[in-house]
């Protein structure tokens, strides 16, 4: 529970902050007619809502735009939009993108653009989609892909959507992940930690030297977890004891394994251990923390680029909606001409400064805000918004 109320901070307070100071876009804020341009963070597409949402934005005559489109927008002064271009961005590269999603969009002639995770995807051919003749139940499994045991797109899907022209493929980076940033320890992996449905990615890395260093974040019961952040947050990460990890995960193992959670001072047991360990605080080099933030940011690109050829990749999108003045500035310098973040502080979506293309997004459930026929209140949105929290929280456990 504790990692899911981190979580939901880490993406939500920014967009409240935003809309409290007056920086979110306008039409928020009963302004029918603005200049700016919306654009709408989505992770899955769930078939009910989504279907909902691109019927009222075609009711309404909205257009979507692309990558490249949006970035001409941005790139000229003169441009102003009436109020009918918004933009649609999925994140994570989820299976109902490929599964429910795009039948939508070619349902009603919309545009996305998809930020990946190249890291993380599977090799295959695409799987069954709503446009396939399907059973009854499988339709069930298709639109209940992203909780299945292949959550994610995998390249054959990619390829696919790519392909049909409706969907431009971007980057999230390499492996959306976290890293360890101080010694201070605020949880231990236990049968009930919440790791996210799928890669793990709730799991901060760490060093696995089996793998010849290479950063792990598998699920073993009794593993520390140190506090973290957002690998692209540009924080040093603290190097914990291997010994220390193993010595937990010994601990566990031979006191029962799960059953061992049952003991009601289990934490204290294992904080015990880490205590009496001797072990010297250690941290990544700035060299260090620069070539990492570079991989996540130029390798993504390289393989997107790779696997589908004559593909570009110019967009990036930041993990969490977290970034750093280093990050955000390596990526400009590695040939990503937009950045793409929530309404994050400290980061503002104008010309002419250090960045001169930041992209603020809010989360899906504003879309149905927007002006037009059968639009809902802003109060209606944050009853939505709970409500879908509460859901995906019972999804993920």
């Amino acid at each position: 529970m504790i990692n899911k109320l981190i979580t939901s901070f880490r993406k939500n307070m920014p967009e409240l902050v935003a809309f409290l100071n007056g920086s979110a876009p306008k039409f928020l804020y009963n302004v029918r007619r603005f200049k700016d341009i919306p654009v709408f963070c989505f992770h899955s597409a769930e078939y009910d809502l989504f279907d909902r949402q691109l019927k009222f934005l075609k009711r309404n005559s909205y257009n979507t735009l692309n990558a490249t489109e949006l970035l001409e927008r941005l790139q000229d002064n003169n441009y102003r939009n009436a109020g009918n271009e918004i933009v649609l961005t999925f994140d994570d590269g989820m299976g109902s993108v490929w599964a429910t999603g795009l039948p939508l969009l070619e349902k009603y002639d919309f545009q996305m653009i998809l930020f990946v995770i190249p890291g993380l995807i599977s090799e295959g051919m695409p799987g069954l989609s709503l446009k396939n003749s399907l059973s009854d139940e499988e339709r069930q499994n298709v639109t209940g892909r992203d909780y299945s045991e292949n959550p994610l797109c995998n390249w054959g899907e990619i390829t696919a959507l790519h392909n049909s022209g409706l969907v431009d493929i971007q980057s999230h980076g390499m492996h959306h992940m976290l890293v360890g940033t101080a010694d201070k320890i605020v949880d231990f992996i236990h049968p009930d930690y919440d790791v996210y449905h799928y890669g793990n990615i709730h799991i901060p890395a760490f060093e696995n030297e089996q793998m010849s260093k290479l950063l792990s974040r598998d699920f073993v019961l009794g593993h520390p977890v140190y506090k973290n952040a957002p690998r692209l947050k540009g924080l040093a990460r603290y190097k914990d004891s291997t010994a220390t990890r193993h010595a937990c995960a010994k601990h566990v193992a031979s006191n029962g394994g799960e059953q061992f959670f049952d003991n009601p001072n289990w934490r204290e047991e294992l904080l015990n251990i880490v205590q009496a360990a001797e072990q010297k605080p250690d941290y990544e080099s700035s060299d260090e923390v620069l070539q990492a933030l570079r991989h996540e940011l130029v390798e993504s690109k390289r393989i997107i680029e790779e696997r589908i050829p004559g593909k570009t990749v110019e967009h990036f999108c930041f993990p969490w909606f977290q970034a750093c003045e280093e990050s955000a500035s390596l990526a400009i310098d590695v040939g990503y001409k937009a950045i793409y973040m929530g309404a994050t502080p400290g980061f503002k979506s104008v010309q002419g400064n250090t960045y001169p293309n930041i992209v603020t997004r809010l989360q899906e459930e504003y879309l149905l805000h927007l002006p037009g026929e059968t639009n809902i209140s802003f109060r209606e949105v944050l009853k939505q918004k709970k409500r879908r929290k509460t859901q995906l929280m019972m999804k993920n456990d």
